[in-house]
Order: C-alpha cells, then sequence, then structure tokens
C-alpha cells in the first residue's frame, strides 16, 4: 500500500514535472516570439530614425528654398517697381510727344490755311487787275 501511495506521489509528480516542461517550452517560444518581434521593431526604430533624418534634411533643403523664393520675389518686386517707373516715365514722354505732334499738325494746317488765303487773295488781285 505504501508502494502504491508513493508510486502515485512519483506519478503526481512525474505529470507535474511534465506539465511544467510544457509550461516551459511554451514560455521559452513565446521568449523566442517576443525576441524575434523586439528585432522587427529594432529594425524599424532604426529605419524611422533613418526616415526622419531624410525629413529633416528634406525639410533643411525646402527651408533654404524658401529662403532663395523669398530673395527672388523681393528682386522680382524691385524689378516690377522699376518696370512701372518706366513706363510712367515713358507715358508721359509719349504724352508730351502727342501733344507737341498734335501742336505741330495744328501749326501746319493753320500755314496751309494762311497759304491758301493767300494764294486766294493773289488770284483774286489778278482778276481785278
Amino acid at each position: 500500500m505504501m508502494e502504491d501511495k508513493v508510486l502515485n506521489i512519483l506519478l503526481e509528480v512525474q505529470s507535474g514535472l511534465q506539465k511544467l516542461e510544457t509550461q516551459v517550452k511554451d514560455l521559452c517560444l513565446e521568449m523566442e516570439d517576443m525576441r524575434s518581434e523586439m528585432k522587427d521593431m529594432r529594425s524599424e526604430m532604426k529605419d524611422m530614425r533613418s526616415e526622419m533624418k531624410d525629413m529633416r534634411s528634406d525639410i533643411e533643403v525646402l527651408k533654404e528654398d524658401m529662403v532663395n523664393v523669398k530673395s527672388d520675389i523681393v528682386l522680382l518686386k524691385s524689378e516690377v517697381y522699376d518696370i512701372r517707373v518706366e513706363l510712367r516715365e515713358l507715358s508721359e514722354r509719349e504724352e508730351r510727344h502727342y501733344y507737341m505732334l498734335q501742336n505741330s499738325i495744328s501749326d501746319a494746317f493753320e500755314s496751309i490755311k494762311i497759304l491758301d488765303r493767300k494764294k486766294l487773295d493773289k488770284e483774286a488781285l489778278k482778276k481785278i487787275i
């Protein structure tokens, strides 16, 4: 009887040990999975860091481009202002030339009228004589 009890205890202990062994194996497999996941996460983090560095570099390039564009805009505004000033001056000159031509044409028509009158007066004198 004692032997049966001892045998039963040994069987229970063996069964318990097998369960523990199975649990330890399952835990080892879980740990391996977790290690693999950790490696993947580390790799992803490295990739993300690299992407962030690239993005920072891109941002710096964009900042430089913005500064250059702002500088170009200032230059263009200055050129536009200069062109407007030139156009205003040209417009004023053209207006003066227009009035001068108009006056010259008026003077020419007056001269033609005077010459026509003189011509008529000469012809009238000839008829009278």
